[in-house]
């Protein structure tokens, strides 16, 4: 009796028809309520409240669609009902399989009016993300068995989720990829002409829209489907060829991909845009790296076929890219109409970098676009000459940031011109909109380019400026290694231990010593010089570095070239003062520390995805690194040596006969380290060659390296477990009293 009543109610409100999904629910409402159950007046008086609740919840809780339900309606449900979380349970799977079906039910049973091609895309779509692939093309067919036209999303989608990792023969994985492109395209094309067949045509008004916002006027955006002002499906119809082309790179297939870049048109609607070749582009580069990373084998070669892909007509990928790609930047600037044109900022990147990777012709054209697209000069001219000239190329002239800063400066280091990339660094330093985004990478490579064109004073202006300071992360091992090789390539020995002065930690020993010389007067004890580092601003303390094995090696080396004997007698005291062990263990803290920030490098700029963890380092490889510059830094102070004993003059002019003493200690001392024994005692062991975590600058420096890097538990307990191990060999570092007992209470804690 109730129930009819609530039925008679429902009648009575207007626009609402009884269905019977909502009495069964209000018949369940009315039997679970049976202790108290209201009176028919105030049932029949707050129907339309309840119809309305009911409503609000029910998305979650169809059987099937309502008859008034519109396609916009049905997409809205299948998106809240697809966006409920499900549970965390081992049953998790099936109850999604279970969610899937029941889904799918509901969408076949539903009236056709109520449907269109979006809905069935979002079912596709769902069907393809929980990979059941069969299910996703009897979906497709039994789309077309309803009259439902496909759009080109029906197409991506089927191109998209199709898989591609599961260990199938390629060519028919491939002719079935063929097959579906080819049939998109021909409805495409055949919508493009306006030959499309009317009696196939669907009702819901998905078909191709010359004009989308002339068309949501007239049939309002409901009608068709539209969610949220997402675009319709056949607004963009080059998204099929995009997906086919990744499909082709994902399996090797380079010439078929220039093939079909070839044949399509240069501007228009169906012109690849920037999406095309930025996948073009990272598969050239993805290939590239492979042939860096891994030693080619036979079967290697094999399988990647020539490390530079070729065209017909003789051309390196990379080129015919390039040129399609200013091709449709021209064919964008000529076209009227919303085409973006697809020479972005990140598309020249990339294909900059994979012409880098090609020819020595490619290297060079690449080269000469740099000036072009991004409105520098070129060496050896002036910026006010640059200004002047007319652009002559049609080419537009891009956002200069710090990823294009990265790939000009790596070009002009890998192709050996340094001092064309401290010309460019130079101008990088006019934007300081760029210099405000760069980070470890970037400062590492401008410190190389000044570097390698031997520019001391600008690499010291840098760090000063723009370097870490007191309290802040440290910047790479690299980074100082190249301000010091900026004095080293200058034979300057002075410069040398003034750079090492100022930013390398070294022994208390070296101020009291008086290693360089100098008078009473012009140089401060330790304990003044740190009391005046606490009195400055701790913006204006430069981080400091421990001394390693290829510090050292660098000063031997620039007293070398200089060919000054006080330059070589300096070398060799500093060299009597840092202990051996501590340079071992600087230098495997520099080789770890750059394997984490590499890897964050990477990670940031895209080369690497955010699940990928830090890779474990290689003992071994530590190890051969260390012995490398071990063995290296032996043979300079060999050289050193005999260079001086080989003059007679061990002592420095003038000494006194105790100073002499001292020196021909001093070479009993170094000659007895360079005996084949003492090399022997102190080789390093894998297993020991980690660094002590608890080091507060280490620490601090890798937290910040791992900011887009999470750890994984079990890499933090072996860093927990190595940082409370005791048997370590070379602990004894030299560093200052206070800063050695809070190394030693964090041991203890």
């Amino acid at each position: 009796m109730l129930r009819n009543q609530l039925v008679s109610g429902l009648r009575a409100i207007p626009n609402v028809r009884p269905v019977p999904w909502l009495a069964a629910n209000i018949q369940s409402r009315c039997k679970s309520s049976s202790a108290d159950r209201p009176s028919p007046e105030r049932t029949v008086k707050n129907v339309k409240k309840t119809v309305s609740k009911i409503k609000a919840n029910s998305p979650l809780e169809l059987r099937s669609i309502p008859f008034d339900y519109d396609p916009y309606q049905t997409a809205m449900f299948m998106r809240s009902y697809l966006s409920r979380p499900v549970p965390r349970t081992p049953q998790a799977h099936e109850v999604e399989h279970q969610r899937f079906e029941k889904l799918e039910g509901i969408i076949k049973a539903a009236p056709k009016w109520t449907v269109n091609a979006v809905v069935w895309n979002m079912l596709l779509k769902q069907a393809g993300a929980s990979k059941r692939y069969n299910k996703m093309f009897d979906l497709y067919n039994d789309m077309k068995k309803r009259d439902i036209k496909p759009t080109t999303r029906t197409w991506a989608t089927l191109l998209t989720y199709f898989p591609k990792s599961l260990e199938q023969n390629a060519e028919k994985v491939l002719s079935r990829y063929t097959l579906i492109y080819d049939e998109a395209q021909t409805k495409i094309q055949n919508k493009l002409k306006g030959n499309s067949d009317s009696e196939t045509e669907p009702e819901d008004g998905l078909q191709f829209l010359a004009d989308s916002d002339t068309q949501r006027e007239v049939t309002g955006s409901r009608s068709v489907g539209v969610m949220n002002n997402e675009p319709d499906a056949f607004e963009d119809p080059q998204i099929v060829s995009t997906q086919y082309i990744q499909i082709l790179t994902h399996f090797g297939k380079f010439d078929e991909v220039l093939r079909v870049l070839k044949s399509m048109p240069a501007s228009g609607p169906h012109a690849p845009d920037a999406a095309t070749f930025a996948v073009v582009l990272k598969a050239l580069l993805d290939r590239a790296k492979r042939f860096k990373t891994t030693r080619t084998s036979q079967s290697l070669a094999a399988e990647l076929g020539p490390r530079i892909v070729m065209d017909e007509s003789g051309q390196s990928c990379a080129r015919v890219i390039w040129e399609r790609l200013v091709q449709g930047h021209r064919g964008a600037m000529q076209t009227k109409g919303p085409y973006r044109t697809p020479l972005d900022s990140q598309n020249a990147v990339q294909a900059i970098r994979a012409l880098t990777e090609g020819t020595e012709e490619d290297k060079t054209f690449a080269f000469e676009l740099l000036p072009e697209l991004y409105g520098l000069s070129r060496p050896g001219e002036s910026a006010v000459a640059r200004a002047d000239q007319k652009d002559q190329t049609n080419l537009p002239t891009l956002q200069l940031d710090d990823r294009a800063a990265e790939t000009i400066l790596n070009l002009c280091l890998g192709t050996k011109k340094n001092l064309d990339a401290a010309h460019f660094a130079k101008q990088f330093l006019d934007r300081p909109d760029v210099l405000a985004r760069f980070r470890q990478r970037q400062w590492q490579l401008m410190m190389a380019a000044f570097a390698n064109a031997h520019d001391s004073h600008t690499c010291q202006r840098l760090m000063e400026a723009f370097g870490p300071k007191n309290k802040q992360p440290r910047w790479s091992y690299q980074t100082y290694a190249y301000l010091l090789k900026s004095a080293r390539w200058t034979k300057d020995m002075d410069r040398f231990l003034d750079l090492m002065e100022e930013y390398v930690d070294l022994p208390e020993a070296y101020v009291t010593n008086n290693v360089r010389g100098r008078e009473p007067g012009q140089h401060r004890s330790f304990m003044e010089e740190r009391e005046l580092r606490k009195a400055r601003p701790a913006r204006d303390i430069p981080q400091r570095v421990y001394p390693t094995l290829e510090v050292a090696t660098l000063m031997l080396e620039t007293a070398i070239d200089g060919q000054r004997l006080s330059g070589m007698r300096q070398a060799l005291r500093v060299s009597e003062l840092l202990k051996e062990g501590a340079l071992m263990q600087a230098q495997t803290r520099q080789l770890v520390d750059e394997e984490v920030i590499t890897h964050s490098i990477e990670r940031s700029s895209g080369m690497r995805s955010a699940e990928d963890e830090i890779k474990p380092r290689n003992p071994e490889k530590v190890e051969r690194r260390v012995e490398f510059w071990r063995r290296r830094r032996y043979e300079r102070l060999e050289q050193v040596l005999n260079a001086v004993l080989n003059t007679g003059r061990m002592a420095e002019p003038g000494s006194t006969p105790q100073e002499q003493k001292k020196w021909e200690q001093m070479a009993r001392l170094v000659r007895a380290k360079l005996s084949p024994e003492a090399r022997a005692s102190l080789r390093p062991v894998a297993e020991d060659l980690a660094p002590p975590r608890n080091n507060r600058e280490w620490k601090s420096n890798v937290q910040s390296a791992r900011r887009f890097a999470p750890t994984s538990p079990r890499r933090e307990q072996s860093e927990r477990d190595s940082s409370h191990r005791q048997d370590r060999p070379y602990r004894s570092i030299d560093r200052p009293a206070d800063d050695r007992r809070s190394h030693h209470n964090s041991d203890r804690r």
